[in-house]
């Protein structure tokens, strides 16, 4: 796993770019490995970043995995426009795709990609893991079952829609968020609103080290 940009040190945000070509080619060279898998979510500066990785992996041989974990059909264009799409083009020629939708995985298609190389994947809990089967495990204890979410805060990521179910919970869980995003603002002010809610739910920023 390695960890990209720098969020955290505003002071580093124009060269940490480089930085971080330098160290994906550090860690091809050194550690050898046979897959390179990269996750972009389609914004345009993960896409050339993401462009900028997998040309590094291909000019080292090694095979290609893109998981298109997020998908705009607005930033299409990357794909497309003459001054991007000789770089973005090498992103269409992975060796194996995971994506999440259909609407990705006819783009590909469209793109002469080969069906056979595109998996589905998923990022949502199977409906066979209910809240009611973990009740019948816990119902032995009176430890209140702990819930944990660490990631942006964001509308996209269902937050709205978790601290909503715990009011179905009774006071059985608690749940603690951790991170930063355009959503903790609205979202802390309604956990605080709400008496049953701020009594279940911590919320804090994002934590480091």
């Amino acid at each position: 796993y390695i960890e990209i940009g720098s969020e955290n040190k505003p002071m580093l945000r124009f060269i940490s770019p480089l930085f971080d070509l330098i160290k994906i080619s550090f860690f091809i060279v050194y550690f050898r490995p046979s897959i390179v898998h990269l996750n972009p979510s389609l914004n345009t500066k993960a896409i050339i970043r993401d462009s900028l990785f997998a040309l590094i992996a291909r000019v080292f041989g090694v095979k290609l995995i893109v998981f298109f974990r997020g998908w705009n059909v607005n930033n299409q264009w990357l794909f497309e426009t003459f001054l991007l799409k000789k770089l973005t083009k090498i992103l269409l020629l992975a060796d194996r795709y995971l994506v999440l939708n259909t609407t990705v995985e006819k783009y590909l298609i469209a793109k002469k990609v080969n069906p056979s190389n595109i998996s589905r994947a998923t990022t949502v809990i199977p409906d066979s893991y209910s809240m009611s089967d973990i009740y019948i495990e816990q119902s032995i204890s009176k430890e209140k079952i702990r819930l944990l979410f660490l990631g942006r805060v964001v509308v996209e990521k269902g937050l709205y829609e978790l601290v909503s179910s715990m009011k179905k919970l009774h006071g059985k869980a608690t749940l603690t968020i951790v991170g930063d995003g355009d959503a903790w603002n609205d979202l802390y002010d309604e956990i605080r609103q709400d008496n049953k809610l701020n009594a279940m739910i911590n919320i804090k920023h994002s934590i480091t080290g």
